[in-house]
């Protein structure tokens, strides 16, 4: 059965196929699981980043003057409330 994996004539150290089998020759005795967990930890703090900046930049950044119109023509607020709200805005 280990002949299998041998070229033709050649034969297998059982040893050796067992070193591969139990994931030695794979991990490098647990190098590219660090690696692998570093990577994909990387990844994911990559994406949550950017999922919420791209969050924050939907919100509404308004400015106080914009805020105070749009109040104002919803009929919020009087044309005296928006006048003296305006004026101390611009003092500000």
């Amino acid at each position: 059965m280990l002949n299998f994996f041998a070229h033709s004539g050649d034969t297998v150290d059982e040893s050796a196929f067992e070193h591969v089998m139990d994931g030695h020759h794979w991990a490098g005795d647990g190098g590219f699981a660090v690696f692998w967990m570093v990577t994909f930890m990387i990844i994911i703090g990559i994406t949550v980043y950017l999922l919420l900046s791209q969050a924050n930049s939907r919100a509404p950044n308004q400015e106080p003057l914009e805020i105070l119109k749009a109040r104002y023509a919803k009929g919020e607020i009087t044309k005296r409330q928006f006048t003296k709200m305006k004026t101390e805005i611009k003092k500000s």
